[in-house]
Formats: C-alpha cells, structure tokens, sequence
C-alpha cells in the first residue's frame, strides 16, 4: 500500500463517519479492510488473515488470559492466532 492509497482511505473512512453516527463501525470496514488486505498480501500465503472489511468480513475472538477478546484484525497460522511475532 503506497502512502497515497492510505491517505485516500482515511479520506473515504472520515466521509462514512460525516454520513453516519460516530459510533458506527462503517468507518473502520474501510480502514481495516484495506489495512488487512495489505498485511495479507506482505505475509503470503502462510498467513491467513481475518478482518471486517476484508475477504469473510469477520472478527476473530481470541481467547485472553481472564476473558476473550474480539479482535478487529487477526493473523493467523494453521488456523490459529499468531500472539507473538519472532
């Protein structure tokens, strides 16, 4: 993703939030939609990543040490979620 491609994002997501409530979540599909995407395509195919606003459109609930957690965008290996990066 070049700089110009993010600042266009943020440009579309700050116009969903003038078109919609503040807490609606229409403005993050796009930024973490297009964050996503592009984490995806720098990981491989190794690597599946889950996202609203990307491919299934879904969150991931990961599990913490006290309570689960949804998360906006999640990597994965082997269907299972990357918590530390070596």
């Amino acid at each position: 993703m070049t700089n110009q491609e993010f600042l266009n994002c943020v440009l579309l997501s700050f116009r969903k939030f003038l078109e919609t409530h503040s807490r609606s979540n229409q403005k993050l599909l796009i930024l973490h939609g297009l964050i996503a995407k592009d984490i995806s395509e720098k990981l491989g195919e190794k690597y599946q990543v889950k996202s609203l606003g990307f491919e299934e459109s879904k969150e991931s609930k990961i599990e913490g040490r006290y309570l689960n957690k949804n998360v906006d965008i999640t990597i994965l290996k082997d269907d299972k979620p990357v918590q530390e990066l070596v």
